[in-house]
Formats: structure tokens, C-alpha cells, sequence
């Protein structure tokens, strides 16, 4: 795999993630989420009063929250460059990664769903609702997978790689450690421990962007140096051949 497309890749990625918040935030309007303790009525009135902005955001929320799959398939691709020991690491961290967008897709749909239909029965639209934002939040295993075989490959390795700076492996077991608190959701309709809550919401979403728009960087500075060097040679090895 070049250079040049594994950067597209990433770029790629980085469009996604980009057009899938934006649609969260100003079409489906959940950031920040509804509280919990919402009534059925209240509900079923925000549903039905962005009906049509939340089947638009949801739209392009389906359509982008792959956003993960390109750049995972970029950092697979590189960890199996470190060696056959790393290579089973970067099988776990590819499966997750492409796992990680099934989660995300989910809620996607369903705030689709519930917007779809306004003026069903409130209690089936609370349904939806409670169903959509639960799975947003606390739906974290696959990410166990890919953010720790990530850490794995930056803090294995004696001598730094571009790819995989050891700075990066303690900031994603960092990421780990505060993301993983999403199943907390279950216990709680306020406080920072519900879905919309510091805890469980705002810390870890934030976590994960910070975590990701960082991962996105590294790799792209260090594809660029390599493609850099690349070219560099090239005309050399042209004059000596000449």
C-alpha cells in the first residue's frame, strides 16, 4: 500500500468523522443528549417537531460512521510492518476497528426510526429514544480491542516509530480507561452518570475525538515524512541509473 493512499485513507476517515458530528449536532440535534427523565410526551414531541432534520441528520450519520474502518485499515497495515509478532495485533485492532462502525450506526438508525413515524404512541417513541441513546453510550467493548492492540504496538516497540510514538500509547490508554465508563448508562437518569451526563457522556466523547483527530495526525505526518523520503530518492537512484 502506498504512501499516498494510506493518506487519502486517513483523510478520508477525517471527512467522516467530521460530517457525522456535524450532522449529530445541528440535524438530529442529540449534543447534547435529552435528559433521561424526559416524559413520554416530551419525547415524542422533539421527534416529531424535528422530524424531517433528524432523517436528514440520521442520512448522513448512516452514511459516514464508517468513518473508522479506512484509518483502521491503515494502522493494521502498519503494525503488520513491525514484524509477525505484531501481526495477530493488527488483525484484533482491524476486526475492532470495522466493529467499532457498527456501534456507531446503530443509533444512527434509530434515531431514524423514531423520527420516522411521529405520531405512533409516545411510549413506543420512548422506546426508540431510550434504545438509541443507551446503545450510543454504553455499547464500548470493540474499542477495548483496538484502542489497547494500538497501545500495544506504541509501547512494545525499544525505539519509537513514527507510527507508533510511545507519548501515544499512554494517551490511548488514557483514552481506554475514560471511554470505558459508557456501561455506567444503566444505572442512572441523572446525575453524571447518565446518558447525558459528564461521566458517562461528555468525558468520553470527548476522549474519543480528542483520541482519534491525535491518531489521524500521527499517522499523517509520519506517511507524508515517508512519502517525502520517497521522492526524494527517486531522482537520485534516476541520475545514478543514467
Amino acid at each position: 500500500m502506498s504512501s499516498r493512499c494510506q493518506i487519502v485513507l486517513v483523510y478520508w476517515s477525517l471527512a467522516f468523522i467530521t460530517v457525522f458530528g456535524l450532522a449529530a449536532y445541528f440535524l438530529v440535534h442529540v449534543v447534547p443528549p435529552p435528559p433521561p427523565t424526559n416524559t413520554d410526551e416530551q419525547i415524542a414531541g422533539f421527534f416529531t417537531e424535528h422530524s424531517l432534520s433528524i432523517r436528514l441528520g440520521a442520512l448522513l450519520a448512516m452514511t459516514t460512521t464508517g468513518f473508522n474502518i479506512p484509518v483502521s485499515a491503515v494502522i493494521s497495515y502498519q503494525m503488520a510492518r513491525l514484524g509477525r509478532g505484531m501481526q495477530p495485533w493488527a488483525i484484533v485492532q482491524g476486526m475492532a476497528g470495522a466493529l467499532v462502525s457498527v456501534w456507531l450506526v446503530f443509533p444512527a438508525l434509530v434515531w431514524g426510526v423514531a423520527a420516522f413515524t411521529p405520531e405512533r404512541a409516545p411510549v413506543v417513541t420512548r422506546m426508540l429514544s431510550d434504545l438509541s441513546f443507551l446503545a450510543l453510550v454504553t455499547t464500548t467493548p470493540y474499542f477495548i480491542f483496538q484502542v489497547l492492540s494500538i497501545a500495544y504496538a506504541c509501547l512494545s516497540q525499544k525505539v519509537d516509530s513514527p507510527y507508533f510514538p510511545r507519548w501515544f500509547g499512554y494517551f490511548s490508554v488514557w483514552a481506554f480507561l475514560v471511554t470505558e465508563v459508557g456501561p455506567l448508562g444503566f444505572l442512572a437518569k441523572t446525575g453524571p452518570l447518565a446518558w447525558n451526563g459528564l461521566i458517562v457522556f461528555w468525558i468520553p466523547v470527548l476522549a474519543f475525538f480528542s483520541w482519534f483527530f491525535t491518531l489521524a495526525y500521527v499517522l499523517i505526518r509520519a506517511l507524508s515524512d515517508e512519502l517525502g523520503t520517497r521522492e526524494t530518492r527517486t531522482p537520485r537512484n534516476a541520475e545514478t541509473v543514467g
